[in-house]
Parts: structure tokens; sequence; C-alpha cells
């Protein structure tokens, strides 16, 4: 706090008390309006952001994102503005824990626990779907577990890098702060789709995420924890499926895995279509009432958890395997791996359905030679991936004509060996029938003419956005 706000109210509203958390993005207080005295929070804007217009553009875009969504599962927010120089974000103050916490406190959490958990969050993230809202930062710190009585309430936080729909964006924040070259999100939860292309993230981006946050509280680790670098964590994020839970978590039911690896597929079509079709899968899984209380808030019983196999070592939510790469580090590292593109039509590849390139990833226990080449051999193939588009030339265009087109017309059969042998002596007893495809030769069919491709998109010099 500066020295203005110990000694009068933030925009002559609100009294700050304690420090409730601090991160990268801001400070939140316990607050008191001076009027009402009503309890609430109040999130600032760290001194040091203050002329950041990037900072003040997410801090703006989470107030309106939250704001207009109307739903006990997101935080409420009452008022948000400048105080001088000083952004800030009133809201309502939470009593409890977030899911991270509760995972570092228990470690695995009982299947109906996990799925009540993440049933509840789906319906505030739902909401945000209907109105047009794709929040892009699903993590266990995002979710908050708060505590009215012995009864415990999901609630979403955090919209700061949410996509917004056209119409509540503000003239000031067109951008949708998607510039090529950034990567919003946390790494070990962003969809395959947010680290190809930010333009292209819709609802099933948030799906995933929440698969992942599931898979976390079931298994004690997420997908790819065991991973060394960010590189390795993006590339198998984006070409690897998500190991077994029946490996990793024999316990689960078979029914909820299914959900969950569902919510987990690499293609997004392939997934549950928004937060609210995993919800209803996971109500109907549960087959009872999503409440949670106090004495549900319990770890996976002993003789379960002794099923399991080792854990990887357990890394923080913003940082990698070593814990000394925090997300805006790791976010400057990937963005320059990344080109600016031509503004040209450009063909945006897909990830494959099932094949999966083979990259021999060392063991631990490995020289440091032989590790250091794997890796350097799976971030150059990231590197590939992402530097694929490129402008749609003639030439590029033949190639992207799939060639089984051309292959599916058969050919006709060889020409039978010549041979030097005189014709047969004439004979005069009539002729004996022959069917019509001895004596007819096989018409050679023309080959099929490629289909014409669709137009390749376009990239808005304006938006940034996908025609």
């Amino acid at each position: 706090m500066t020295p203005t706000q110990e000694d009068r109210p933030l925009a002559e509203r609100y009294r700050l008390g304690e420090l409730l958390g601090e991160g990268g993005m801001g400070a939140v207080h316990a607050a008191t309006h001076v009027v009402t005295g009503k309890a609430l929070a109040v999130k600032l804007l760290p001194s040091d952001r203050s002329l950041d217009e990037a900072a003040i553009a997410r801090f703006r875009r989470e107030a309106r994102a939250a704001g207009v969504l109307d739903t006990e599962h997101i935080v409420q927010i009452f008022d948000s503005g400048l105080d001088g120089q000083q952004a800030y974000i009133a809201m309502e103050r939470l009593e409890g824990e977030d899911l991270k916490a509760l995972e570092t406190r228990l470690g695995r959490l009982p299947p109906a626990l996990a799925a009540r958990i993440v049933a509840q969050a789906c319906r505030g993230v739902a909401a945000a779907h209907e109105k047009g809202i794709v929040h892009r930062d699903l993590k266990p710190s995002n979710l908050f577990l708060t505590a009215s009585g012995d009864d415990i309430t999901v609630k979403v936080l955090d919209f700061g890098i949410a996509k917004l729909d056209p119409g509540l964006r503000e003239v000031s924040d067109g951008e949708d702060l998607t510039r090529t070259g950034t990567v919003l999100g946390s790494p070990h939860y962003i969809s395959p789709e947010q680290i190809r292309a930010q333009q292209r993230v819709d609802r099933h981006s948030d799906v995933f995420s929440l698969g992942v946050v599931l898979y976390e509280a079931l298994v004690g680790r997420r997908p790819h924890e065991d991973a060394a670098t960010l590189m390795e964590v993006l590339f198998r994020t984006y070409m690897e499926p998500a190991p077994p839970l029946a490996r990793l978590a024999p316990w689960v039911d078979p029914t909820l895995a299914a959900i969950v690896h569902r919510a987990l597929e690499l293609r997004p079509e392939a997934r549950y279509a928004d937060a609210g079709a995993l919800g209803h899968a996971l109500e109907s899984w549960l087959d009872a009432s999503l409440d949670i209380t106090a004495d549900m808030l319990v770890p996976l019983a002993d003789d379960l958890a002794a099923l399991a196999p080792a854990p990887a070592p357990r890394a923080d939510d913003d940082a990698t395997e070593t814990g000394t790469e925090t997300d805006d580090e790791m976010r400057q590292q990937w963005a320059a791996t990344r080109e600016e593109p031509p503004d040209l039509p450009v063909a945006v590849p897909e990830p494959p359905p099932h094949a999966v390139p083979t990259v021999a990833v060392a063991p631990a226990g490995s020289s440091p030679a032989r590790r250091w080449l794997a890796l350097g051999a799976a971030a150059a193939i990231v590197i590939a991936v992402i530097a694929w588009p490129r402008p749609a030339t003639e030439l590029d265009t033949r190639l992207l004509v799939p060639a089984v087109v051309v292959a599916s017309a058969p050919s006709a059969p060889p020409p039978p060996a010549s041979s030097e042998a005189p014709p047969p002596a004439p004979s005069t007893a009539p002729p004996s029938p022959t069917p019509a495809a001895a004596s007819t030769p096989s018409p050679t069919l023309p080959s099929a003419a490629p289909p014409t491709p669709p137009p390749p998109h376009t990239i808005s010099k304006d938006t940034g956005e996908f025609d």
C-alpha cells in the first residue's frame, strides 16, 4: 500500500486492511466499504505495472468478464476503476482455500469429491460460455472452495486473460490480447490448440483444462508431470494423450475415467462441446447432489492410494519441474520460438488424430549428452510444428491435395508377355460362348481430378483473428 492509500480510503469508498494474497498480476486486500460497512476484498494492480497497458487491459478484462456473470460459482465483482494511476477491482471476500492448497494438504482426492468439485466449477464456466466468454486459464489455483458454515461452494476466479465475445469488449480492448507470439495460460493446463494458435481457442479449450484439473485431483499429478523442460511439456501436450487412468489410478471407476479422457482428447471436436456438457456427464456419473460439506474434504483412503505407482515429484502450478521458471519466464521463452506470420493466407495444420511421431526422450538415468540430444530433437519438432504456417503458394496447394484421390482409380492390368508362338490352326467347329469380360479388355479409367482445396484462412491486420 502506498502512503496515500493508508491515509485515505481507496477511491473515497474502500478502507483497505490486511493483505490476503499476492501474485504477479495483483495483490488482494481485505477491505470495508466506508459508507455501507460491507466487508469485501479489493484487488490492486502492482505499482510497477501501473503504466503497463497490457496489464491494465487484463485487469479491466477480468472485471468486465466476471461482472456480467450472475452465478454463485463465479466470484462476484462489485466495482472497478482507477484511483489516480492505481487500478483496482472490488469483489466479494471469500473464506476458504483454493483447490491447489487443498491438494497440497490432502494429496489425491476421493473420486466422488474430485468429481463434485469439478462439476461445480463446470457450472460457473458454463455460465461464462453461454455469454461467449472463454476463460483460458483454468487451473487448481483459480478454483476456490469458499466455506459458509459447513457448506462448500466452488467459485471460478481470475478472468484476466479470458477471450470475450465481441459484444463484451471495450473499444480499447479490441486486440483480444492474442497477438501472435504470445502464449496465454499455464503450461501444464493449456490445450493443444492454445499452443498452436490463440485465435482458434474456443469452449473446447476450457473443457481440456478442466479435464487436466480433474485428472490431477484423481491421480495426484498432471498428465505430463514428468516432463523435464517447458519444450517437452508443450510437445507432449500437443502430440501425446494423457497416460491412462487405469494404470495410474486403478481405483477410479471406468466410466469416470472415460469422462476424463474424453475431456482430454487432443482434437477439440472429440471433446465435450462445452463445460455444461462435461458437468452434465459428471452429474450423471455421481447420480447424487453436487453439494460439498466440510466433512467430505478428506484424502483418498490409504488402501486405495497404495495401489498407485510412485508419483513423479509435484511441481508448482506456475513453474516447471525444476521450479525455477515462472509462467512469465516460460511464456517469454516460448514466444522466442515463434515468428510473426506474413500478412498472407496461411494453412494451419491440426494435431494428428492418433499417430504420434517417435521421439526418443532419454530416461533420467542416461548420460547427459544423450538426454540433451533427445530433448533437443523434441524441441526442434515443436518449433517446426509451430512455424508450419506459411504462404499458400501454388506449390503448397498441390501438396495439400490428398494423394489417395489419384491413387483410388483402378489401373489397367499389365499386358501379357509377348509370345512368338504361331496362332492356332483354324477350326471348323463353331466357337464356344465366352463371357464378355474375358474377350473385352478392362478399360483404363481416367484419373480423378483432384478436388479444389478450400480457401485458406487469412489473418486480419486489425484484430489478429482468423477470418
